[in-house]
C-alpha cells in the first residue's frame, strides 16, 4: 500500500521536474503550446495519464492519500 503511494509520489515529482525543465526551454508560443500539450493534454498528456493511474491504486492507498491531503 505505502509502496504504491510512494511510487505515485515519485512519478509526480519526476513529472513536475520534467514540466519545469521543458517550460524553461520554451522560448516561443509554439514551444509553450507543445509543453502544454505534452503535459496537460486531455487525451495523451502526462498528467492525465498519471491521474488515470490513481484508479489502479489499492483502496487502502487511496484512503490513506485522502486522509493525508485533508490534514
Amino acid at each position: 500500500m505505502a509502496n504504491a503511494l510512494e511510487e505515485l509520489k515519485d512519478k509526480l515529482r519526476d513529472l513536475r521536474a520534467g514540466f519545469e525543465g521543458s517550460l524553461k526551454g520554451a522560448d516561443d508560443a509554439a514551444a509553450l503550446q507543445a509543453v502544454r500539450d505534452r503535459f496537460l493534454g486531455r487525451k495523451s498528456g502526462a498528467l492525465t495519464a498519471l491521474l488515470k493511474s490513481l484508479g489502479g491504486l489499492p483502496p487502502e492507498a487511496r484512503r490513506e492519500r485522502e486522509l493525508s491531503s485533508t490534514s
